[in-house]
C-alpha cells in the first residue's frame, strides 16, 4: 500500500510563503493568492515515488481548523507536511498537534525558508513536530517515503529523544530534471490576477542571484550562482498549464528574473515562436534592463516588473550593498514606461541607519520616478542575513519569543517610527489625484478600473487594520 501524503498551507493567514519572502498578502500594493508551488512540486514527486498526495491551501479556500480536522480525518494520512512562516510560526505547527491527536503515528513534517536557521530548536520546542527538510531538497523528499531521510542531506529530525541534523544539502543544478508542480492536486481558480480575476499561477524559472543585498535570504535559501531552467522546460511547462489547465496569467518566479539577457530573449522567443498568447510578469534588477530586455519580454506577454528600488538615498543603497545607483533607477522605470510595461517599485523603510530624512528622500524619489505601483516594506532582520549579523554588531536586537524572526530597533527611529512613515509613504504616494487618475486611464476597460479600485480600498482597509492592531 502506498503512503499517503497530505500537504497544506495551514489556515493561519494569506502569506507569502516562499523560502526567500514570506509576507502578508493583503498589505501589498498589489494583493493576488499565489499558489503553494513549494508543495506542488513536492507532491509531483512524492507521486512519481508512488505516494497518494493532497494538497489542501485553506487561507485561499478559506478553510478553517475544522475542515482541516475533517480532512484529516477522511484522508488519514500517513505524512502530514505544512509549509510555515516566520510570522505564523506557532500557530502553524498548531497543524501538527492537531494530526497527532487523530492520528499519533502520523509522520509531521514542516518546511519554511526560516528553518535553515533555528530547525533544531524549532523541534525542540514543538514536540508534535518530527522532521525540518530544509532548504531546496525537493529531489530529496521521497526520502520520507522509505524512512531513508535519516541518512539523507537537507532533514533535522527527532532520533532516540534527541535532534539530529544532517549537513545541508547541495543545491540541484539540473531544474529542469524537477516534475511540472501538480497543478491537478488544487483548484487553480482560487489563484487569479488582481486585475483582470482570471486564474494566474507561478512558474519557477530560475534560482539563485549573485548580489550582495545584506537583508536578503536568498544567498541562504538558493545560494548566489544563477541556476535557470532551458527555456524549451519553462515553454513546455507554459503550454501544460493552458492546455490542462486554461491558465494563461503567470508570475514568472524567480530570485532575478532579468539577469541573464540571452536566456531571457530566448525564453521570451520560445513564448512567440510557440504562439502561445499569455500575459505575465516578473522581477528584476534596475542594472539589467535594457532596450533589447524589454522589446522581447513586452513582445511576449510580459506586462509589469518587480523592480527593488528599496531607497531614494544613495548612502542607503551603498549600505544596503544593492549595487545599484539612484541613476539606474531612473533609467530603469524610464525604460518600462517606454516600452509600456508597468513598474510595480520596492523601498525598504526602517534599516538601522535610516533616519526620517532617508525616508523622505524614498517617497519622495519613488514619486518622482512615478512607477505604477509602490510597495513600502518595513525592514525585517532574519537570521542567515548580513543584516541579521549587523544587528547582532550593534546590539539592537531586541529580546521576544519571536525564535526565527527577530525584531530591532534602529539607531534612529523606533520601530514605531519607522511604521508610522511607511504608512506616511504609501498615503503620499497612492493618494495623490494624478496618481490616481493615471492608474484609471491605465485600465483598459471599466471592470479593470473597478477592480483597481476595489485593490486600492483593500489596502488602505488592511493598514487601518494594522495600525488598530498595534
Amino acid at each position: 500500500m502506498s503512503e499517503r501524503v497530505l500537504l497544506i498551507v495551514p489556515p493561519t493567514g494569506l502569506y507569502l510563503r516562499e523560502d526567500r519572502c514570506q509576507s502578508v498578502i493583503d498589505t501589498h500594493a498589489i494583493s493576488f493568492a499565489r499558489p503553494p508551488l513549494v508543495l506542488l512540486e513536492a507532491a509531483a514527486i512524492l507521486r512519481q515515488a508512488g505516494a497518494e498526495c493532497c494538497v489542501r491551501d485553506y487561507p485561499a479556500a478559506r478553510g478553517d481548523w475544522d475542515r482541516l480536522k475533517a480532512d484529516l480525518t477522511e484522508i488519514q494520512p500517513d505524512i502530514l507536511i505544512v509549509n510555515v512562516t516566520g510570522p505564523t510560526l506557532f500557530e502553524d505547527l498548531k497543524a501538527c498537534e492537531l494530526s497527532k491527536s487523530l492520528r499519533p503515528e502520523i509522520v509531521t513534517v514542516a518546511k519554511g525558508g526560516y528553518l535553515f536557521i533555528h530547525d533544531e530548536l524549532v523541534l525542540e520546542r514543538f514536540p508534535a513536530l518530527d522532521i525540518v527538510y530544509r532548504g531546496e531538497v525537493e529531489f530529496r523528499i521521497s526520502a520520507l517515503l522509505d524512512g531513508s531521510y535519516f541518512e539523507t542531506d537537507g532533514y533535522t529530525f527527532r532520533s532516540n529523544g534527541t535532534v539530529e541534523r544532517k549537513r545541508d544539502a547541495d543545491y540541484l543544478d539540473d531544474l529542469d530534471s524537477l516534475p511540472y508542480p501538480a497543478r491537478d492536486l488544487i483548484d487553480n481558480g482560487l489563484y487569479r490576477s488582481p486585475d483582470t480575476k482570471k486564474p494566474l499561477t507561478v512558474i519557477q524559472t530560475a534560482r539563485g542571484c549573485p548580489s550582495n543585498c545584506i537583508y536578503c535570504l536568498v544567498p541562504r535559501v538558493s545560494g548566489k550562482r544563477l541556476r535557470s531552467r532551458s527555456p524549451d522546460s519553462i515553454i513546455g511547462e507554459i503550454e501544460d498549464c493552458v492546455l490542462k489547465h486554461g491558465i494563461r496569467e503567470f508570475y514568472f518566479n524567480a530570485d532575478t528574473f532579468t539577469l541573464n539577457r540571452d536566456w531571457v530573449v530566448d525564453v521570451c522567443r520560445g513564448i512567440i515562436e510557440r504562439g502561445l498568447d499569455i500575459r505575465w510578469g516578473c522581477n528584476g534588477r534596475v542594472d539589467t534592463l535594457d532596450e533589447v530586455r524589454l522589446e522581447w519580454m513586452k513582445r511576449a506577454g510580459c506586462h509589469i516588473i518587480s523592480l527593488g528600488i528599496e531607497s531614494g538615498d544613495q548612502s542607503m543603497l551603498d549600505i544596503m550593498q544593492k549595487g545599484t545607483t539612484l541613476d539606474e533607477c531612473r533609467r530603469a522605470v524610464a525604460l518600462c514606461k517606454r516600452f509600456g510595461v508597468a513598474a510595480y517599485m520596492f523601498f525598504i523603510v526602517g534599516l538601522p541607519w535610516e533616519t526620517a530624512e532617508t525616508v523622505k528622500k524614498s517617497i519622495d524619489f519613488a514619486i518622482e520616478l512615478d512607477g505604477d505601483f509602490a510597495e513600502f516594506i518595513l525592514a525585517r532582520c532574519f537570521p542567515g542575513t548580513i543584516l541579521y549579523e549587523n544587528c547582532k554588531e550593534l546590539g539592537i536586537l531586541a529580546e521576544n519569543d519571536r525564535i526565527i524572526e527577530p525584531s530591532f530597533r534602529g539607531l534612529y527611529l523606533s520601530r514605531e517610527d519607522a511604521e508610522s512613515l511607511q504608512r506616511e509613504c504609501f498615503k503620499r504616494f497612492h493618494l495623490r489625484a494624478k496618481y490616481i487618475v493615471s492608474r484609471l486611464l491605465a485600465s483598459k476597460n471599466p471592470r479593470m478600473a473597478f477592480n483597481y479600485a476595489l485593490a486600492g480600498i483593500g489596502k488602505l482597509r488592511a493598514f487601518i487594520r494594522k495600525h488598530n492592531a498595534n
